[in-house]
This record gives structure tokens, C-alpha cells and sequence, in this order.
């Protein structure tokens, strides 16, 4: 509504830049992501076919625009036209893989003419997973718990409460448990007033992230009727 005045234009797009989260520098197993392409048209009008190729273990899920997603869920294509001088946005939005390790998203980018495709540029995009629940990672999270100096009593029964409930999380067979253990430590970390331990909460929270995703899969499909 109030396009002509560049001063409001300025306040939004800062106001929305300091709202939209930064792109992280890794990832949670099994996490949600979007990849956002930009393509710009720098000559004439052109046909082009762009093609996403996932890393194995990775699912792409949607595209915005909508996009052809192939039946092993590996690969995403746009076709458009894009006029001179125009960009187009390209989303895609992608279940990533369940195991720790550094993946590529390869992005081709061709022109299109009388149904033959001609590779214009490729571009690859690095995604770094990591799993929470590794065994490396939760015996160093719980050792670098049972370490932290607390110098109330309070605060320190607290931590070895918490360092309890992830041992118990570690020993449990099903995910729904271990979640609730998880749930628990979460609770007593949030209890300790004399120093910042967000940090271990926050490996806790992809720990319950990766399990909620576990728990999701091993339910029964069911059909509605």
C-alpha cells in the first residue's frame, strides 16, 4: 500500500531480514531444509530446465513452483520460460540424509531448445549433517555436563539429574521413551540459574528432533476412509 515510499520499503526489508533465521552452517539429521535457486536472464527469452540431484539418503518433497519430483525422490525439475532481463525463484524443499557426513545438492541450469537440453552451468550446494544421537556425540555431551563447574548445590544436583536422564535416554529400546527421558534433562537443565547451559539444551533438542523423526516412521500407515 504504500509503494512509492522508499523509506517504509527500506523498514520492512530490514524488519523482515531480522526475522528470517540465517541458513545453518550444519544440520540435523533428518531435518527439514529449503533450498531457495535464484536463475536471472541476462540475454534474450529462453526456454530452461532446471534439475536438482540429491545426495543418496536425502527426499526432495516439494517444489515452489511446483516442481516434477522423481519417483526415487532424488531428483527435482523446473521447466519455464524466462523473458530478458527477468529472475525467477526456485524452492525446494528437502527431508535431509539420517546420517552424519557432508552432502551436495547438484543444480544444472539449460536452455532449451526444440526439446534438447543445453547445459548452461552447474552449481553444487554443500549441506553438513550431523546426527545427535551418535554415540560420540551424546557420550561427549554427557561428559561435558558431568565437567561443568556450578557453584550452587542446587544447580549441581540439577546437572547430575539431567546427566541421568540422558544415560536412561541412551538405554531405551524405543524412541517414545527415550523422548520422555530426553524431556526430563531438558526440564533440569532448565532449572540451573547460575550459568548458561542453552548450548547443551539446544544438542538435546536435535537429540528429541532425530527421535520425534524415528517415532514418526516406525508408526503404522493408516487409511482413512
Amino acid at each position: 500500500n504504500h509503494a512509492s515510499d522508499p523509506n517504509w520499503i527500506t523498514a520492512v526489508q530490514l524488519a523482515f531480514d531480522f526475522l528470517t533465521p540465517d541458513a545453518p552452517t550444519m544440520y540435523t539429521s533428518g531435518s527439514y531444509a529449503a533450498v531457495r535457486t535464484t536463475t536471472t536472464n541476462q540475454g534474450v527469452a529462453t526456454d530452461l530446465n532446471v534439475t536438482q540431484t540429491l545426495p543418496p539418503g536425502a527426499t526432495a518433497l516439494a517444489g515452489e513452483p511446483v516442481a516434477t519430483l522423481s519417483a526415487n525422490g532424488l531428483q527435482a525439475q523446473w521447466n519455464y520460460k524466462l523473458p530478458a532481463a527477468q529472475s525467477k525463484d526456485l524452492t525446494l524443499y528437502l527431508r535431509l540424509p539420517a546420517s552424519t557426513g557432508s552432502y551436495t545438492l547438484a543444480t544444472a541450469v539449460s536452455s532449451v531448445s526444440n526439446g534438447v537440453n543445453s547445459l548452461y552451468g552447474s552449481y553444487s550446494l554443500a549441506l553438513q549433517v550431523t546426527a545427535a544421537s551418535e554415540p560420540v556425540v551424546v557420550n561427549k555431551l554427557i561428559a561435558d555436563l558431568k565437567a561443568l563447574t556450578l557453584n550452587s548445590s542446587r544447580d549441581r544436583q540439577n546437572r547430575d539429574q539431567a546427566v541421568r536422564a540422558l544415560q536412561d535416554a541412551v538405554a531405551q529400546s524405543r524412541p517414545d521413551r527415550a523422548i520422555t527421558n530426553l524431556l526430563d534433562a531438558v526440564e533440569q537443565l532448565n532449572s540451573i540459574t547460575g550459568r548458561d547451559v542453552s548450548a547443551y539444551r539446544l544438542q538435546i533438542d536435535s537429540w528429541l528432533q532425530e527421535l520425534a523423526l524415528k517415532w514418526q516412521a516406525a508408526q503404522p500407515v493408516r487409511n482413512i476412509h
